[in-house]
This record gives structure tokens, C-alpha cells and sequence, in this order.
């Protein structure tokens, strides 16, 4: 008696389990839904070169010294791409807002993350 209760358990797990799955890609066929893990942002497939042209873009238009350009040219090829692609979304908010007072605010935040990261 015990040993049909477990086969019947595991058959409704195993249903369940194949429901789950099936529910899944009808979802992603029909919703065209991808796993958060999956998907990747802009500055994530952009390469190392392209990202720190664009930092020091914003950089440059703010700061006229060039031994601190140079300086801070250097920190940024050592920086780690994490860290890279979180000052280069900084950027963006930047020149999307250039000339507001959150646009001061942000890029004194960036130039502090450049030197403190």
C-alpha cells in the first residue's frame, strides 16, 4: 500500500515538474520572455576601448587639465569591467541631463568612484 502512495507521489511531482517546464517556453514563444540571467545590457557587450572612450568623453568636457586626463586614462584601464560599466551608465545620465544640478552632482560622484575604485 505504502509503495503505490510513493510511485503515485513521484508521478505527480514528475507531471508537475513537466507542466512547469512546458509553461516555460510556452512563455517565452509566445511573450518573448528570456531569463533575467540571460539577458544583456549595452555597455555588457561593448568592449573595454569603446566603454573608456566614453567616460573620458564626458570627462574631457569637464576638466581641461591634461595631466589628470592622463591619470585618470590609467585608472580606467585598470578598473574592472564591473565598475567600468557602472561609471559609464553615470556618463550617460550626465550628458542626457548636461548643465542641470544633478548633472554636477552625478559627475562629482563619478570622479570620486574613479579615484576611490
Amino acid at each position: 500500500m505504502t509503495e503505490n502512495n510513493y510511485y503515485r507521489k513521484a508521478a505527480c511531482l514528475l507531471t508537475l515538474l513537466l507542466c512547469l517546464l512546458f509553461l516555460r517556453e510556452v512563455a517565452r514563444a509566445e511573450f518573448n520572455y528570456e531569463p533575467p540571467y540571460r539577458e544583456k545590457k549595452g555597455y555588457e557587450t561593448a568592449d573595454k576601448n569603446h566603454v573608456v572612450a566614453k567616460i573620458l568623453s564626458v570627462l574631457e568636457a569637464r576638466r581641461t587639465d591634461p595631466l589628470a586626463i592622463d591619470k585618470l586614462t590609467r585608472k580606467l584601464h585598470s578598473m574592472e569591467p564591473e565598475k567600468l560599466h557602472l561609471i559609464a551608465s553615470l556618463c550617460d545620465r550626465i550628458s542626457a541631463k548636461d548643465g542641470a544640478k544633478s548633472s554636477n552632482l552625478t559627475f562629482s560622484l563619478m570622479t570620486t568612484m574613479i579615484v576611490l575604485l
